[in-house]
C-alpha cells in the first residue's frame, strides 16, 4: 500500500484551535482516508536529525527509539516493531520514508488506502512536506484571530503548561501576554502560508468559519482539491474508528481530560457555535491587542478588526513598550475611545 497508489497524502496544518482536529475527524470519516494524529515529526523529532546518517544502525535505531517510545507515537496505536521491520526491509532510513511508511502503518491499521497527518505546527514545514512527498496536498485551516487566541486561553496545556495541580488560571496580566504572543504567531503563520503557498496549486486555506457553518459545501472543495469523491458519511457523527481516543497519557489530570473532551467534540460532528464565542471569552481590551498585532492581515482573509488601523497601531506601540500595568489601570478609558 502506498499514498501514491492512492492519491497522493493528505496533509492537514495551520494555527493552534483553528479547525485541524475537526478537519481531521472529517476526513478520516471518509472511507479511503486515515489521517494521523499529530506526530510533530518535523519540528520536534526530526529536527537537527538531518546531519545524522541514519544508514548507520546506532543512528538509526537511537532515532527509532526515542521517536517510537515518545507520547506522539503511541497516539498513533500502531506496532512499533512491525513498522520497524517495514522500515529495516526497504533498506532506505531517510526521515521522509521513516515518516511516509509510520503514516502508512497507520493507515493500514485502520484499513484504509491513503494516509495522512495533521500537525498544526508542521505549517512551518510545509516546504519540506512538498519536497519529499511531490504530489502531496495540503489543507492550511485558518480561523479568525480572535476566536482562535481566545480558544487557545482555554487550553491548559497553552495556559499552564508545568501546572502539577493543572486549575490554575491565567490572571489578567497573563492573559493579556499570552493573547500578545499568540496572536503574534497567528500573523506569521498567515503571512508565511501568503508569501510561500497560497498560489501552488498543492496548498489550499480553508477557513473554519466557513467549514462550521456551510460543512457540505466547504467538504466538497475540499475533496475536489484532494481528488476524492464527496461521502456523506463524511458529515455523520464519527466512530472509534474513524478517529479514536486519546491514548497517550501526558501526567496532568485537567490536560488530559481537556484533551479527551476535545477529541469528543471532534467526533461529534459540525456545530457553528464556536464561530462567534471569542465575544463573550474576551474583553474589550484583549480583542485590541489581538487586533492590534492581526490588523493588517485580517481583511484579506474575511475578518474586520473592530478597530481602525491607526488605534491598532498606537496600542501595539504601548504594548510594546512595556505598558501593560498602565493600560490595564487606565481600561475603561481605553475601551471608551475605541468607541
Amino acid at each position: 500500500m502506498t499514498g501514491e497508489a492512492a492519491g497522493g497524502p493528505l496533509f492537514i496544518v495551520g494555527f493552534p484551535r483553528s479547525g485541524t482536529t475537526l478537519m481531521r475527524a472529517l476526513l478520516s470519516a471518509h472511507p479511503t482516508i486515515a489521517i494521523a494524529p499529530e506526530t510533530h515529526f518535523l519540528n520536534r523529532f526530526a529536527k537537527g536529525v538531518e546531519a545524522l546518517d541514519l544508514r548507520t544502525a546506532a543512528n538509526f535505531q537511537s532515532f527509532w527509539g526515542k521517536f517510537s517510545r515518545s507520547d506522539r507515537f503511541v497516539e498513533l496505536g500502531i506496532d512499533a516493531d512491525r513498522t520497524k521491520e517495514g522500515i529495516v526491509a526497504t533498506g532506505d532510513f531517510h526521515l521522509r520514508n521513516v515518516f511516509a511508511l509510520t503514516l502508512q502503518e497507520f493507515a493500514r491499521a485502520a484499513g484504509k488506502p491513503r494516509w495522512g497527518e495533521k500537525t498544526p505546527a508542521h505549517d512551518r514545514h510545509i516546504g519540506t512536506l512538498l519536497e519529499w512527498f511531490p504530489d502531496a496536498r495540503v489543507i492550511y485551516m485558518v480561523r479568525d484571530p480572535r476566536a482562535a487566541c481566545a480558544s487557545l486561553l482555554q487550553a491548559p496545556w497553552r495556559t499552564n503548561p508545568g501546572s502539577k495541580s493543572g486549575n490554575a488560571k491565567p490572571g489578567r496580566v497573563r492573559r493579556l501576554r499570552l493573547l500578545n504572543e499568540d496572536s503574534h504567531f497567528w500573523r506569521r503563520s498567515v503571512e508565511r502560508y501568503r508569501r510561500d503557498w497560497q498560489h501552488d496549486p498543492r496548498v489550499t486555506a480553508v477557513r473554519y468559519e466557513e467549514l462550521a457553518s456551510h460543512p457540505e459545501q466547504s467538504l466538497r472543495t475540499v475533496c475536489r482539491f484532494i481528488g476524492a469523491a464527496y461521502d456523506p458519511q463524511m458529515l455523520v457523527n464519527r466512530s472509534a474508528d474513524d478517529l479514536p481516543p486519546a491514548r497517550a497519557h501526558w501526567g496532568n489530570e485537567e490536560h488530559e481530560q481537556w484533551r479527551h473532551a476535545h477529541i469528543e467534540r471532534a467526533r461529534q460532528g459540525v456545530s457553528n457555535e464556536s464561530v462567534a464565542k471569542w465575544k463573550g471569552q474576551l474583553t474589550p481590551l484583549e480583542v485590541a491587542v489581538v487586533e492590534a498585532n492581526c490588523h493588517s492581515r485580517m481583511p484579506a482573509l474575511g475578518y474586520e478588526p473592530g478597530a481602525d488601523e491607526s488605534r491598532a497601531r498606537r496600542w501595539r506601540s504601548r504594548l510594546f513598550r512595556g505598558m501593560v500595568s498602565v493600560v490595564l489601570w487606565r481600561e475603561n478609558a481605553f475601551v471608551k475611545s475605541l468607541g
